[in-house]
């Protein structure tokens, strides 16, 4: 827990957004290919001498296999095109639990250059809250695969704890939030990069 405005807060969410995540859980898709190519397309472009991944996953066994391809496609990547290799860690995270904090510690673990999320909105939305208190973590390093970056979501959980942070859409779109709104065909210029 931590101190917001006087008022003790805890990274835990209540039952009403608890229940509101898990309906829009219900939809859960499983990322394209499109998509994990635009993915990569994105943190080439922003972060073209990254050394290290960090890959969050809930753990639906669709999406740890999904997390597993997308670390082979990485690292395949790297190595043909650029000619280096990245070191991809992946990290999954149960959905429901009494606390998250170890599952934050494994995906902050060794300050990763990027961190990748994909999965259900509860788990990450109780990863998100607990990760916005750390410093370490930066929001702008941060891409979310699926559904996790959807307006719906944005309000249910909070704006503050989503922004910065990048998104890939179905259509494999780059997405970005600014000001509590989801921004699409980011434009990339000094401010929005952090190369």
């Amino acid at each position: 827990m931590h101190y917001e405005s006087n008022v003790l807060i805890s990274p835990r969410l209540d039952y009403d957004k608890t229940n509101q995540l898990e309906k829009l859980s219900l939809r859960l898709k499983v990322p394209s290919d499109r998509e994990l190519h635009a993915l990569i397309e994105a943190i080439e472009y922003d972060q073209p001498f990254l050394k290290s991944i960090t890959i969050g996953t809930s753990n639906e066994e669709e999406m740890i296999n999904t997390a597993f391809h997308l670390k082979t496609l990485i690292e395949h990547t790297w190595y043909e095109y650029k000619h280096s290799d990245v070191y991809v860690n992946v990290v999954v995270w149960k959905n429901n639990v009494g606390s998250t904090k170890k599952y934050v510690e494994k995906f902050i673990a060794d300050s990763p250059d990027v961190w990748i999320t994909l999965g259900s909105q509860i788990g990450f939305s109780n990863i998100l809250k607990r990760l916005f208190r750390l410093e370490v973590w930066d929001s702008r390093k941060t891409y979310c695969l699926n559904s996790l970056l959807s307006q719906a979501m944005i309000d249910i959980v909070g704006h503050k704890y989503f922004e910065g942070l990048n998104g890939i859409s179905y259509h494999g779109e780059i997405l970005k939030v600014k000001k509590g709104i989801i921004v699409s065909n980011v434009n990339y210029d000094s401010e929005t990069s952090f190369s």
